[in-house]
């Protein structure tokens, strides 16, 4: 199968072939014609030597008769067919294969019949006529060396415009086999191949731009699908061991009911309080499931102009009683105008409030809210114990909970929610923490315009 650069290079050769040919024949014609008019000076330069003589015997014709032979030497030297006759038609000399001819000139004369008959062509002179006849000896002659020079050049030309629009097919055909390489790399998904066309014509440079972009979308779109079904193996199954825990402590105790336990009231009334406290535990850990869910799944409505301080302070005063008396202290002076979901920025400051209870119990906390280089600042801080550095690392983790956790219940959730929440809202959560010295995560958003 031929390529498209054979073909293209054979389209360059046949235009630049037909453009030469087109030359050489307009030329070959232009040729030709000058040559006609120099023959016909040439054939007529003996004329005057006829007239002379004829002036002398004074008779035209009876010159002629005398330089006929000489006449018919010169036309035969210019490589023509040609012979002279005189006013009566009688030939005198020259090819006698038109000697015929000469009875046919009285219709000539008399305007009847055209000078031109086919190949012969009539030409008066002084006391008669001649008759010319062209062969290919006389093109040959004159235009063959012309001819010969430019088939060479043609031929030459040729065997150039081909290596030329092989190498010309070639560099215009490169950047679309560069889009077909990546292409080919994108079948086997390889996502990272990119087309480079450096400096392409514009079209070119387009398409290689729009593959670029459809390959990064496409890589994107790949790349999302396999970190979510990473996300979700890895969500089924720390889920599937969270919910184990609590089924199996609520299995365990039902079956210590079953043995006779339910008969001794404390211990009854403990086994069910247990059950009761690991089920209030499913509970929550099934209600931030499905939090995270809908974050996940759902796209997010339009955002709404809320007051982060007001926020911020609803919040903590909802939140006071997960404190058990620890103190919580409120810096929201400022009215902090933001586009954000407002149950949803509700819900991620509470969030770190409970959080700071578990990890920091006894602790005080303190939820400000301020504003900075055009962002709205919601910080909860506390000062618990804090976290080590591998911890911070991982604290945005689904199911995380860190290596010191100990008894503390929770499902690891909590700060995944939060940083979810804010990416929706075009925010961003930020944690700092050191061993000793208490936790501080702040809750940042662009300020409405």
């Amino acid at each position: 199968m031929r390529t498209l650069a054979s073909r293209l290079t054979a389209w360059y050769a046949l235009v630049f072939v037909g453009l030469l040919g087109f030359v050489i024949v307009v030329s070959s014609i232009t040729l030709m014609r000058m040559l006609d008019h120099e023959t016909h000076i040439m054939l007529m330069a003996p004329a005057a030597d006829v007239r002379v003589l004829g002036t002398a015997l004074g008779s035209s014709e009876t010159a002629l008769r005398l330089l006929a032979p000489a006449i018919a030497n010169d036309i035969e030297s210019l490589g023509l067919r040609g012979a002279v006759f005189d006013n009566e038609g009688h030939f005198l000399a020259g090819d006698p294969d038109q000697a015929e001819a000469g009875a046919e000139y009285a219709g000539v004369k008399q305007g009847v019949m055209s000078p031109d008959r086919g190949p012969l062509h009539f030409q008066p002179y002084p006391g008669g006529y001649i008759t010319l006849k062209p062969t290919f000896d006389f093109f040959l002659f004159n235009l063959g060396p012309y001819w010969l020079t430019v088939a060479i050049v043609l031929i030459i030309s040729l065997i150039v415009a081909s290596l030329a629009g092989r190498v010309l097919a070639t560099q215009a055909l490169s950047p679309i086999k560069e889009v077909t390489t990546a292409l080919e790399s994108l079948a086997r998904g390889d996502f990272s191949r990119r087309a480079v066309v450096p400096g392409a014509p514009s079209e070119l440079a387009a398409l290689a731009t729009a593959y670029n972009s459809a390959v990064e979308q496409v890589g994107a779109a790949f790349e999302e699908r396999r970190k979510q079904e990473e996300s979700m193996r890895q969500f089924s199954s720390d889920a599937g061991h969270e919910l184990r825990t609590p089924l199996t402590v609520i299995s365990g105790y039902v079956s210590v009911l079953r043995r006779g336990a339910i008969s001794e009231t404390r211990v009854a009334n403990d086994i069910l309080s247990t059950i009761a406290d690991e089920c209030e535990r499913m509970r929550r850990l099934i209600d931030k499931l499905l939090a995270l869910q809908r974050l996940d799944s759902q796209a997010p409505s339009a955002l709404e102009t809320v007051d982060a301080s007001r926020v911020a302070r609803d919040a903590a005063e909802a939140s006071r009683t997960l404190l058990n008396g620890a103190g919580l202290r409120l810096d929201a002076p400022d009215s902090l105008q933001v586009q954000a979901h407002a149950d949803e920025l509700r819900d991620a400051v509470r969030n770190l409030i409970e959080n700071a209870a578990k990890h920091a119990p006894g602790a005080d906390v303190v939820v400000s809210a301020q504003r900075d280089d055009g962002r709205a600042l919601i910080a909860v801080t506390d000062n618990g114990p804090g976290m080590a550095a591998d911890e911070k690392a991982h604290a945005f983790e689904r199911f995380y909970r860190g290596e010191q956790r100990g008894g503390v219940m929770g499902s690891g959730l909590g700060l995944a929610i939060v940083k979810k929440a804010m990416e929706r809202m075009g925010g961003d959560a930020e944690l700092w923490s050191e061993p000793g010295k208490g936790t501080k995560v702040t809750l940042s958003l662009p300020l409405a315009e």
